[in-house]
């Protein structure tokens, strides 16, 4: 999750609108015209900066959903996580009551 300090309101409002939008050729990043939109039927209103803020948010996931490229971003785990663990004494250890 990006890093959006005091900003946490929009990612709300980003999820009430949906984060994209679906067309017949795919997922495109919320249009300003939507957003536009969804303050009318709210009746509230966003600062410029946040209007660009929600439009940048969108573009970042619909993107996101289309990168295929595993080393465009930083992993959910770590190489340590990944190596599996030499426990190979242990395990001995622990049948050697069962020797003969």
């Amino acid at each position: 999750m990006p890093n959006v300090k005091g900003a946490d309101f929009l990612l709300e409002h980003l999820r009430e609108m949906g984060y994209n939008l679906q067309t017949g050729m795919g997922s495109i990043p919320l249009t300003f015209s939507e957003i536009k939109a969804y303050m009318e039927c709210l009746n509230i209103t966003f600062s410029p900066s946040e209007v660009l803020l929600l439009r940048k948010m969108s573009e970042a996931y619909t993107y996101q959903t289309y990168d295929k490229n595993p080393l465009s971003s930083p992993p959910y785990f770590t190489e340590e996580t990944l190596t599996p663990r030499n426990n190979s004494d242990e395990i001995k250890n622990k049948f050697s009551i069962f020797s003969w």
